[in-house]
């Protein structure tokens, strides 16, 4: 009888890191597929699986297996989940500081401290507390950067370029220093770091270089002439409404004391967010005013509420 040939076990093929070539090329094919995919008006879906295939392929030429690679694409995955729930708290927490009335105190009483010579520095603090605070740049440009440039063109002697740059430079400076900022929380996760030690080590360079930004914003504004003509119209207006919308009181600052508290005691900011959003359920009873001029007296005002509230 004829013996039966065994079947020869495949060779396993030796694992290698990509090059730099190969690295680089997927970077640049990524680049030119979302450039053209662009310009030809295509959905993002195709054009990322594009991208994933030849990203796989440099994967199995360099000896991977695709159960392999996909184990590793399930851990970075799960390692991100933190970060996901952490950008959803971000957003809870602008929507509950906004509906409590703790953004816009910050704007009332900041404006009322700019001056024509100072106005660089303020935009620069203002935007940079706002994002240490609240974690996110665009938002902190979308509020206190705003207010700033209204200030800023009414000025005949102030550059209007120059205080946009101080505030988008303010915002990113509290971007990076902050624990509640998505971009922070995600490098911190995926360089699997502590995220108070990655905010250490990133102070070594944002804080030198803001420190040199505040001296030369100082010194442009001391040398400009200042007019004197006062706040413009349409800030004097803004203040105005929010001082008939608000009712300002130091109970509309707990949400950022729970931040702040969170933040010194290097507690999970995740939960610090959801805590100090809930605490607009209590500090905005406080926000509103009656159209008679005084204080809603319901604890928990709702739609039927006759103040003015909605």
């Amino acid at each position: 009888m004829k013996e039966k040939k065994e079947k020869k076990p495949r060779p396993v093929r030796e694992k290698r890191k990509p090059s730099m070539f190969m690295a680089l090329a997927s970077v640049l094919v990524l680049l030119v597929i979302f450039f053209f995919g662009s310009l030809a008006d295509l959905a993002a879906p195709p054009l990322i699986a594009i991208a994933v295939s030849f990203v796989v392929f440099i994967g199995w030429y360099c000896g991977y297996t695709w159960e392999e690679m996909e184990s590793y694409t399930a851990e970075k995955i799960k390692s991100a989940a933190p970060a996901m729930s952490v950008l959803l708290a971000v957003g809870f927490l602008l929507g509950a500081w906004m509906y409590s009335g703790t953004i816009p105190m910050f704007i009332y009483y900041g404006v009322q401290l700019v001056s024509e010579k100072w106005i660089l520095v303020s935009a620069f603090i203002l935007c940079a507390i706002f994002s240490t605070c609240t974690g996110t740049s665009w938002g902190s440009a979308a509020t206190a950067g705003i207010a700033m440039m209204g200030i800023a063109t009414a000025m005949p002697n102030v550059n209007i370029a120059a205080v946009a740059g101080a505030c988008y430079t303010g915002a990113i400076f509290g971007d990076k220093l902050s624990s509640l900022s998505d971009t922070t929380i995600l490098a911190a996760l995926s360089t699997k770091n502590d995220i108070f030690k990655h905010i250490g080590h990133m102070s070594k360079t944002v804080i030198p270089a803001a420190i040199i930004g505040l001296i030369i914003y100082a010194i442009m504004g001391i040398r400009t002439e200042a007019t004197g003509s006062g706040l413009p119209d349409n800030t004097l207006q803004l203040l105005d409404t929010l001082d008939t919308v608000y009712n300002w009181n130091i109970i509309v600052l707990l949400p950022l004391v729970i931040v702040v508290y969170g933040a010194i005691t290097k507690k999970s900011s995740t939960v610090v967010m959801m805590i100090s959003a809930q605490r607009r359920n209590y500090s905005s009873v406080w926000r509103f005013q009656s159209g008679n001029g005084g204080t809603c007296k319901r604890w928990f005002c709702s739609s039927r509420c006759r103040c003015r509230r909605y």
